[in-house]
C-alpha cells in the first residue's frame, strides 16, 4: 500500500521537520496529496490550475464592478487649443454641464500639440471620455511670473506688511492682464460662448483658436 502525505499548503515552505524538497507538497495554499516519492499528481496540477484561474477571474470581476455605472458608457472627447493657428500647451480644459447630470468633473490638459483628452472623475474613480450632455467649455492658462513678481520667502512666511503685499499683488495682476494668454471670457462658465454637445457613444472633437475670442 502506498502511503500519502497531507499537509497545509504554504508556498516555498517545507512542512515542520521536513527539508526544502518536501515543499513540493505544500503549494498554492490548498491541501495537496502526493505519492510517497513527493512528486505532484495530475489531479494536483489540475486543481492548482483551476484555483489560479478562479483567482484571476475573481480579481477581474471585482475590478470591473468597482467602477461606478456612470463611468461605463462615456464618449471619447478630444479638444485642440490653438492661438493664431499655433498649438497652446499646458492649457487646463474643463467641461461644465449646462444641466444637472450629477456631481463629477470633466477635464483635461493640452500637450505639446495643443491636444487635450477629456477624463471624467467621479469621487475616487475616473475614466476617459464624457457623459452625454451639453457642456460649457472653460479654458485657463496663466502667464509665468517674472522673478521679481514671484512669491518670496518673506511673503510666504507673512513677513511682508499688508501694504507691501497689496503693492506686489497689484503688480502681479497688471502683469497677468497685460500678458493674458486666454481671453477672460473663456475662463468663466457664465461668459464662455463655447459649448460642446456629447451624444451617445460617438467620438467628439473640438478645435478652439482663442485668438478669435
Amino acid at each position: 500500500m502506498v502511503e500519502s502525505q497531507v499537509g497545509e499548503l504554504q508556498v516555498g515552505c517545507p512542512p515542520p521537520g521536513g527539508n526544502v524538497g518536501d515543499s513540493r507538497q505544500f503549494l498554492c495554499g490548498v491541501p495537496h496529496v502526493a505519492p510517497g516519492d513527493g512528486r505532484p499528481t495530475n489531479n494536483t496540477i489540475t486543481m492548482r490550475t483551476t484555483i489560479f484561474s478562479l483567482l484571476v477571474l475573481s480579481a477581474f470581476a471585482i475590478g470591473c464592478s468597482s467602477k461606478p455605472s456612470e463611468l461605463r458608457n462615456l464618449s471619447p472627447v478630444t479638444i485642440t487649443v490653438l492661438k493664431n493657428g499655433q498649438p497652446l500647451s499646458d492649457v487646463e480644459v474643463r467641461l461644465l454641464p449646462r444641466q444637472d447630470i450629477g456631481i463629477w468633473a470633466c477635464s483635461g490638459r493640452t500637450d505639446g500639440s495643443g491636444v487635450a483628452s477629456v477624463t471624467t472623475t467621479l469621487r475616487t474613480h475616473f475614466a476617459p471620455g464624457a457623459r452625454a450632455a451639453t457642456y460649457a467649455v472653460i479654458l485657463n492658462k496663466q502667464p509665468e511670473l517674472p522673478p521679481e513678481l514671484a512669491p518670496t520667502a518673506a511673503e510666504i512666511s507673512a513677513a511682508l506688511s499688508e501694504q507691501e503685499s497689496e503693492v506686489l499683488n497689484a503688480k502681479r495682476t497688471a502683469f497677468m492682464e497685460k500678458n493674458r494668454i486666454i481671453p477672460k471670457a473663456l475662463e468663466s462658465e457664465a461668459t464662455t460662448p463655447i459649448e460642446l454637445v456629447v451624444t451617445g457613444n460617438n467620438s467628439v472633437t473640438l478645435t478652439i483658436d482663442v485668438a478669435k475670442y
